[in-house]
């Protein structure tokens, strides 16, 4: 992972999601929602970053810049 960078994925056991930093650490979440909602808040307390959210197959389903402005020109 380059930079200040959240993933947000299933836990390889199934039982629940998780919220990887770029150090490796992680916390769990019963809920894909409250694992997005923990990486959004770590994103800003630390000068913004990007937010990749998978699926439940491990695919990436959305991305997003948070706290800083987005690195894409196009609208949408």
């Amino acid at each position: 992972m380059a930079g200040n960078t959240r993933i947000v994925g299933p836990r390889k056991d199934a039982k629940g999601w998780q919220n990887v930093n770029p150090d490796g650490g992680a916390t769990h979440h019963r809920t894909q929602e409250n694992a997005a909602a923990q990486a959004r808040k770590e994103l800003r307390a630390t000068g913004g970053g990007e937010l990749i959210i998978q699926g439940e197959n491990g695919r990436i389903r959305q991305k997003d810049t948070i706290g800083k402005p987005d690195p894409r020109s196009s609208k949408g």
